[in-house]
């Protein structure tokens, strides 16, 4: 079984801060994470003996990252046909970001797609290979108020129905992880209750919910808000609607995009501070041009989307989407709230293993742990990552 050591100066689990130390990985574990002395860091091999040793030298040692809401990567939309042909080049190319672990998302799409798509990735979602795993599926919609439907067409969304909800789970093969309701449509509540049942995380959004309706959504077994203050009524003080909702219950965790387009610094500040680093989900809402330069691109359908300032931006100049990756989010988030850099990592790894119900195995660095592993500078941009062990990245 392969062993591997990672020496560190910094490192955060990410409950706390370790110094000078080492991370040891036997096969896709972690075994360790205990400090080292001066004497054994200038001879590692000694006390290291039978270990393939990596330097992590002045860089940041963080968990991998995880990102729930992720549309496509690397030039690569999750609705397409060929997604399975194509998936290992996007397991691959995420590490490139520090991603160790993503929700393969679909939405926004007519149903005979949609359905096809959720077929295919119920099977991608079981198999494991190199790079970032796929940790299963996030459908956003199409049971959406066709009002707040974003870039997306109305004619994609549909209205909630239990016969279709027991469709989707079943193409999804138990892979379904998460999924967006608008509450306030006939049938909403009973499909959160529903997909709670189920093992499936509800999340609101898309919607023009008034602040009861989206509280009801909570007592119904919704747990999280997509994309928070993005395709959503705003916040007022006499109709606080769903932003009032997420502000006021400790239950639902607030997905943001953080890439400066989407979200205001100021309103970032401000959930943050209302939620506090446990309630909030850095997400990159990512689309086949994440990490994109800045230009003008063709998307599957023909149209122009033009990438600026890290989003994308359809034809009518409304956002569809973001280019700017997990990683370069949370430098964004940081510099907008002043967070200490462990809280801010917080957003993107182990907050999302909660939610997904993966704690025990991803999400931190603890010994039994899948060792994915992301090795960062002071701005977030990525030197190393190893995905369940195995070194996937190296700048």
């Amino acid at each position: 079984m392969e062993r591997r050591a990672l020496l560190f100066r910094n490192l955060y689990t990410p409950t706390e801060h370790v110094r000078d130390g080492v991370l040891t990985m036997v096969g896709e574990r972690i075994e360790s994470v205990r400090p080292l002395s001066e004497a054994a860091r200038c001879r590692p091999e000694e006390e290291l003996e039978g270990f393939e040793i990596y330097d992590a030298a002045d860089g940041i040692v963080l968990p991998g990252l995880i990102d729930i809401h992720l549309h496509g990567a690397c030039g690569h939309n999750f609705l397409s046909a060929d997604v399975a042909a194509h998936l290992p080049t996007v397991a691959s190319g995420l590490c490139r970001f520090g991603v160790t672990g993503f929700l393969l998302t679909l939405g926004h799409a007519p149903w005979a797609l949609l359905a096809g798509a959720l077929g295919r990735a119920g099977r991608l979602a079981s198999a494991s290979g190199h790079g970032a795993m796929c940790l299963g599926v996030n459908m956003e919609g199409p049971f959406i108020n066709p009002t707040r439907v974003g870039a997306g067409s109305p004619r994609c969304c549909l209205p909630p129905s239990e016969e279709l909800l027991r469709e989707m789970l079943d193409l999804a093969s138990g892979s379904l992880r998460v999924m967006t309701v608008a509450p306030e449509l006939e049938g909403g509540l009973e499909a959160i209750a529903s997909l709670a049942r189920s093992g499936v995380v509800p999340a609101i959004g898309h919607t023009e919910a008034a602040f009861e309706e989206s509280v009801a959504a909570v007592d119904a077994g919704a747990r999280l808000a997509t994309h928070v203050f993005n395709a959503m009524a705003p916040f007022h003080h006499r109709s606080p609607g769903p932003v009032g909702a997420v502000l006021a219950c400790n239950e639902l965790s607030a997905e943001l995009i953080a890439d400066g387009q989407h979200v205001h610094a100021g309103a970032m500040r401000a959930l943050v501070r209302a939620k506090g680093a446990d309630g909030v989900i850095i997400v990159s809402d990512g689309t086949p041009l994440l990490g994109s330069e800045e230009g003008t691109y063709l998307d599957a359908e023909g149209r122009e989307i033009r990438v600026e300032s890290g989003a994308c931006r359809a034809p009518d100049g409304n956002l569809a989407g973001s280019a700017t990756p997990l990683n370069r989010a949370l430098a964004i988030l940081r510099a907008a709230t002043g967070l200490p850099t462990g809280e801010a990592a917080r957003m993107a790894t182990l907050n999302p293993a909660r939610l997904l119900g993966i704690a025990e195995r991803k999400g931190s660095l603890e010994p039994g742990k899948d060792a994915d592993i992301a090795v960062v500078d002071e701005g977030f941009e990525v030197h190393m990552t190893f995905a369940r062990g195995q070194l996937s990245f190296h700048g």
